[in-house]
C-alpha cells in the first residue's frame, strides 16, 4: 500500500489524466479519481494461474450498491457495474490462457462496456444502464487486488483477492 503522493499521475492535451497502479494500492474516494459524469478505461498486466486466480478481483472502486470492478469470474475476463441500484456484468466468452495477460477495459460516460485480453478471439461489448455516467462518487475509493467490495457474494461467491504479480495498472480518467 502506497500513499497517494506515490502514484504517479500524468495528463494529457486532450484532458485526459492517467493514474499508474500497483498491487496493494489502496485510495479513500476524497483521493481516487473524482469519475462522476466521467468515463474511464483501464489497462493491466500481470501474470494469470488459473487455478489461483480463475476468481480475482483486478482492480474496483466502490460497494455493491454504488461502484465497478474489473476482474475474471471463472476465467473470463469480466467488468461488473453497480449503479443506483442497478447491476450489470459483462464477461468474455473465452477463458484466459494461462501466462502473461494484458487486459483492457472501458467505462463510457454513456454507459458503453467493453472487455478484452491478450490471447483471446473476441472480446465483450455491452452497455450499463447509466446515460452520463456515475451520479456520485463511489466509496470506498480505488482499489487494487483486493476481493469482493463491489462484487456481491452471492453472484460471485469463489471472489478473491488477485495472488498473482500485477506488473502495472494504468487507470485513465476521460476528458
Amino acid at each position: 500500500h502506497r500513499p497517494p503522493g506515490e502514484i504517479a499521475v500524468d495528463s494529457s492535451a486532450d484532458g485526459s489524466v492517467s493514474y499508474r497502479f500497483f498491487s496493494g494500492d489502496s485510495l479513500g474516494a476524497r483521493t481516487s479519481p473524482d469519475i462522476t459524469g466521467r468515463g474511464f478505461e483501464i489497462e493491466a498486466e500481470f501474470e494469470y494461474n488459473p487455478d489461483v486466480d480463475g476468481d480475482a478481483t483486478v482492480i474496483s472502486q466502490g460497494g455493491p450498491g454504488n461502484g465497478w470492478a474489473v476482474h475474471l469470474a471463472g476465467g473470463r475476463p469480466a467488468f461488473t457495474v453497480n449503479y443506483e441500484g442497478l447491476h450489470a456484468t459483462l464477461r468474455t466468452e473465452q477463458r484466459l490462457a494461462a501466462g502473461h495477460v494484458v487486459l483492457r477495459a472501458l467505462l463510457g460516460a454513456d454507459g458503453t462496456l467493453g472487455i478484452n485480453a491478450t490471447g483471446l478471439r473476441n472480446g465483450a461489448r455491452g452497455y450499463a444502464p447509466m446515460e452520463g455516467g456515475f451520479l456520485r462518487q463511489p466509496d470506498p475509493g480505488i482499489r487494487v487486488g483486493v476481493s469482493f467490495g463491489p462484487l456481491s457474494a452471492k453472484l460471485f461467491p469463489n471472489s478473491s483477492p488477485f495472488d498473482g504479480i500485477i506488473s502495472r495498472i494504468r487507470f485513465t480518467l476521460l476528458k
